[in-house]
This record gives structure tokens, sequence and C-alpha cells, in this order.
């Protein structure tokens, strides 16, 4: 228990740098996501602090990121994208798909028998089975 107490600063903290790391701006990550700017601010020092590292290069007008802020960077956007997918998924009751493209032979003989197995164990997958006699 106690490590997901620490995991939660660090996840709003990761929100927060994907933010200003996405526009390369503060100011205009706050009005993007409408967190104040004292608060992302606040989130990235915790991160930065929490790798013992900085994450952002503040020498330019605009903030840039370095090599390490540019992985991370790269890896919290591509995480949050998957949640984000897999969240409009279950709200609009999405599944994900499989396709399975098979000889009549096979589909008579062993898929209709195991079909039904597998629609049982993968519920929440969306089986779809074509059979042709040329493959």
């Amino acid at each position: 228990m106690d490590n997901q107490r620490l995991l939660f600063p660090i996840m709003n903290a990761l929100a927060a740098f994907e933010a200003v790391a996405s526009v390369q701006s503060v100011s205009e990550a706050s009005r993007k996501i409408n967190v104040s700017q004292p608060s992302l601010s606040r989130h990235i020092k915790v991160l930065e602090e929490n790798l013992n590292m900085q994450l952002f290069d503040r020498s330019h007008s605009k903030i840039r990121l370095p090599e390490e802020g540019e992985r991370l960077f790269l890896a919290v956007s591509s995480g949050f994208s998957d949640i984000r997918e897999i969240c409009a998924d279950f709200k609009s009751g999405r599944f994900p798909t499989i396709s399975v493209h098979c000889g009549y032979g096979l589909a008579h003989s062993w898929f209709l028998e195991v079909f039904p197995k597998l629609q049982e164990q993968f519920a929440n997958i969306d089986i779809q089975i074509s059979a042709s006699g040329i493959l």
C-alpha cells in the first residue's frame, strides 16, 4: 500500500511533464490542461528530484528537452496514449478484435469445436472468423 501512495504523486508529475513537454511551454500547457503554472512547475520539480535529473533545458526562451527528457517524454506519451485509448474503448464498449481466416475444412473440423471455448475464455475480445476454399 505504501508503494501505491508514492505512485500517485509521481503519476501526477508525469502527467504534468507530458503536458509541458508536448508544447515545450509551462504557460501553454497550463492553459491546455487547465492547471495553474505554479502547480505544473511543482509537479515537474518533484519528478526531477525523484529522478535526480533535469528534464528540461530552461536556458532558452522556450524550454527544451535534453536527451533524457526526450526519452522520458516518448515513454510517458506512449503510455498515456495507450491508457487513453483503452479508456475510450471501455467507455464506448469497443473491444479488441481478432480476425481469423481459414479454409472450410479447418473451420468445420476444428474451429467450430474450439470457437465457443475461445469466446468464453476471451469474452472481452471480438473474435471474427471467415472461411473460404482458397487461402
